[in-house]
């Protein structure tokens, strides 16, 4: 490690992303990930839209069927500009957009090594989200993309095994599993000790359909004792309210910030991701860093990192969510808290253990040089 860090403070790394930072998983991944590489490079940015100003958009349109997210378009002169100014050793791709496209042409003119990242299934995704035409479309350009990408990059990166054949199909020749960082403020902040009592589910995440929240709320409905509460944005929160407003357990925060979060997850002592499509699950993650019972799909691809195995429970294992909650609910006290107590050390290893493969990874591809 100490050798990787001799070549990795020498490096300068950008990160081209077509999503405003912090708000969707992405973007947090990477405002998170830049946080802990400013310590071992010489210099990591990231270059993306902006919402308060056009500095660098020429214009955005919602994404179709979710009005809550957008898509940018950027000046391509100020990203170019931009890249030849700042002169990276590496460019990280996460994203098939507009800024990840124009990233890619240019570290192509540039012959600058590329880093490509697979965050999601997007013809998956597609087929979920819009009828028939429109997602059929979305879905070929999303896997269009990928694949100029993965097969012009030094390596591919996935945040969970079961991508691999994904990142097969688009021309992956060389793919390696990374796992996802925690911010800085949740392994940091001393942890609150759990009650001993549930009295709180929270849910934080996006409130859209692959999320499974119709199962969070049948649960509420089913056990009015407990509070119910949903940290986030998405295309469903106005429907959800409506189905909501007779459930006097139900509460829906919004979009929150980190710092706000932390609390969140500090006052709850379940957290439940019951997502149908989800390549990784960060919240899940940053629930265990605090020390609460997490609940998730087995669809979560961190139910693939074995380093984690028995730090939350599966909802696959019982007939419902409901069921699940009930199983937490009547657990010994002593052995929920036990629980609880350990996993936030094993949690702050992986995050330690991710940050280094990833400049491992960077001083792979700058040794490289051969793209």
């Amino acid at each position: 490690m100490h050798e990787d860090l001799k070549i990795t403070e020498k490096l300068k790394v950008l990160i081209v992303l077509d999503v405003l930072p912090e708000r969707n998983g992405v973007g947090t991944f990477y405002t998170d990930l830049r946080e802990y590489l400013k310590k071992y490079l010489k210099d990591v940015r990231i270059f993306g839209p902006k919402k308060t100003n056009n500095s660098t958009n020429i214009f955005s349109i919602a994404m179709p069927g979710d009005n809550t997210q957008r898509l940018y378009f950027p000046k391509i002169s100020v990203l170019s500009n931009f890249i030849k100014d700042f002169k990276p050793d590496i460019i990280i791709l996460p994203t098939p957009g507009p800024y990840g496209l124009i990233g890619f042409k240019i570290a192509k003119n540039l012959n600058i090594p590329i880093l490509s990242v697979l965050h999601n299934d997007y013809d998956s995704m597609a087929s979920l989200f819009w009828i028939s035409h429109i997602g059929k479309l979305i879905g070929a350009f999303g896997k269009f993309v990928n694949s100029l990408f993965f097969r012009n990059s030094y390596m591919v990166l996935i945040v969970n095994d079961g991508m691999k054949y994904l990142a097969r199909e688009l021309g992956s020749e060389r793919i390696e599993t990374i796992g996802t960082p925690l911010a800085k403020i949740f392994v940091d902040r001393p942890i609150v000790p759990i009650k001993r009592q549930v009295e709180k589910v929270l849910y934080a995440g996006r409130l859209s359909l692959e999320k499974g929240i119709q199962k969070i709320i049948s649960a509420a409905r089913a056990i009015p004792d407990l509070e119910f509460v949903f940290a986030g944005e998405g295309p469903l929160r106005k429907e959800l309210e409506n189905q909501c407003k007779n459930l006097k357990n139900v509460t829906f925060l919004g979009w929150i910030s980190r710092n706000e979060l932390v609390d969140r997850i500090d006052e709850c002592q379940i957290m439940v991701l019951p997502s149908t499509i989800e390549t990784f699950g960060t919240s899940a993650l940053e629930g265990m860093s605090r020390g609460r019972i997490i609940i998730i799909s087995g669809e979560a691809g961190i139910t693939s990192w074995s380093s984690l195995d028995n730090m939350y429970i599966n909802n696959g294992e019982f007939e419902s969510l409901t069921d699940t909650i009930e199983h937490v609910i009547y657990l010994d006290e002593l052995d929920r808290v036990s629980l609880c107590n350990k996993v936030p050390q094993v949690v702050k290893q992986f995050n330690q253990e991710t940050i280094y493969r990833w400049i491992e990874i960077l001083m792979q591809t700058y040794e490289s040089k051969t793209f």
